[in-house]
């Protein structure tokens, strides 16, 4: 049973000792329309009801490893046909197209302006 304790001792500290990865800088900034544009019809394409989708204010940000950011507000149909609430869609681009995409994080759970600050679900 002392194997059992000094081993996973042991796992645990080598994990404790990774190299530390500076964090990236997120800040807010201009993108160009067709990056909106570009979010907004990805968003749109994942719906159940694209037709239903209400768009929302819009955010962007450039990281300082050169991707865009386009935070967006949405409110689309549910499967019940019902609008399910404001959510709030992430797309990440690199030159122009799109890398990463996160949709459906509720509004009282994250903001936009919290990827400024590098925080919550979309951390880069």
């Amino acid at each position: 049973m002392r194997k059992f304790y000094f081993a996973a001792a042991a796992l645990f500290g080598m994990t404790a000792c990774g190299p530390t990865v500076p964090p990236t800088v997120i800040s807010p900034a201009v993108v160009a329309t067709s990056s909106i544009n570009s979010a907004k019809s990805t968003i749109r394409s994942m719906m159940k009801d694209p037709g239903s989708i209400q768009f929302g204010p819009v955010a962007t940000y450039k990281t300082d490893s050169g991707y865009e950011i386009v935070c967006q507000r949405y409110n689309a149909k549910n499967s019940f046909g019902a609008y399910a609430g404001e959510d709030i869609g992430f797309v990440r681009l690199s030159s122009g197209k799109i890398v990463e995409v996160k949709l459906g994080v509720p509004q009282g759970s994250y903001r936009c302006g919290d990827a400024s600050r590098g925080g919550g679900e979309f951390r880069y």
